[in-house]
């Protein structure tokens, strides 16, 4: 390693690495420009995602003004494919962030206490982990009805208990580190242990985990809409128009392939993003 990378700030130095992964920093651009898609596109699209033109039914790609194409109800498919990115990353981000928020203070405390508490906490996770995924969402479904809140409610509810395992994992490893002794040896309050030396190494698993679970969300997402528990109509996602695809795709076989080519390579780059940010951020790794 060179001086002046030695002398870099770990960001800059994980940065550095990451730009250097050409595929997981090609991929990061690409889940960039799908996300400004997402976020611009249904603005400036030549239709509404809920138009319904009855004389643009089955329409082919590149036909009536429809680029990719319209469905069975004459609505166009890239207006439909733009709304249906927004909301899959959006249940992707937020449900994320509930399984975060959850999952790191869970496996904090757990780490922290240790000892008995320690040892209920996870039981109680490995209980949870028995249980399976569908179980919650009926649960929640019928306490809450079918709605976005549900799907955030239920990926998160599932979610969390992996990220509260590496974190209680991690935070126990921690605390047996030479700087954490000797910071608890000069009577540096547990607070002020937790916010200057487990927290900011807690900060590179994590984020390596969040690029890693925001995919697996997605498909959690897919499985609902396959199930017809996720996002309800007017409103799409691209698992729902997976799911519409497959079922209309001797038809209308655009109607599967177009949201399918999005969706596999919307999940290839986060993988792909995720692997780079792990790597990118070991700096246990020979050479680094």
């Amino acid at each position: 390693m060179s001086d002046a990378a030695a002398a870099a700030p770990p960001g800059a130095e994980a940065w550095r690495r990451f730009r250097a992964d050409r595929p997981a920093f090609v991929a990061l651009v690409y889940v960039l420009v799908l996300a400004a898609a997402a976020l611009i596109g249904p603005l400036i699209a030549p239709f509404s995602y809920d138009e319904v033109i009855k004389s643009d039914i089955w329409r082919s790609p590149l036909q009536g003004g429809h680029l990719l194409g319209a469905d069975s109800l004459g609505r166009d498919l890239l207006a439909r494919t733009l709304v249906g990115l927004r909301v899959s990353l959006a249940v992707g981000v937020v449900a994320t962030a509930v399984a975060l928020a959850i999952g790191v203070t869970y496996g904090a405390v757990a780490g922290l206490l240790g000892g008995a508490v320690d040892e209920l906490m996870m039981r109680v996770v490995d209980l949870l982990y028995a249980l399976p995924f569908i179980f919650f969402v009926i649960l929640l479904t019928v306490a809450l009805g079918k709605s976005l809140a549900l799907i955030f409610l239920a990926i998160g509810a599932v979610e969390w208990l992996t990220m509260a395992r590496i974190v209680r994992g991690q935070t126990l490893s921690l605390k047996a580190r030479e700087f954490v002794e000797a910071a608890r040896a000069v009577g540096v309050p547990g607070g002020m242990i937790v916010v200057r030396h487990i927290a900011p190494n807690l900060l590179g698993p994590v984020l390596a985990y969040i690029t890693l679970t925001i995919p697996s969300v997605m498909l959690a997402e897919s499985f609902l809409s396959f199930l017809g528990l996720g996002v309800q109509e007017p409103l799409t996602s691209l698992g729902t128009l997976v799911a519409e695809g497959a079922q209309q795709m001797e038809v209308a076989p655009w109607l599967l392939i177009f949201p399918a080519l999005v969706m596999s390579s919307l999940l290839l780059a986060l993988n792909l993003v995720g692997e780079g940010l792990r790597e990118a951020l070991d700096v246990t790794e020979p050479g680094r």
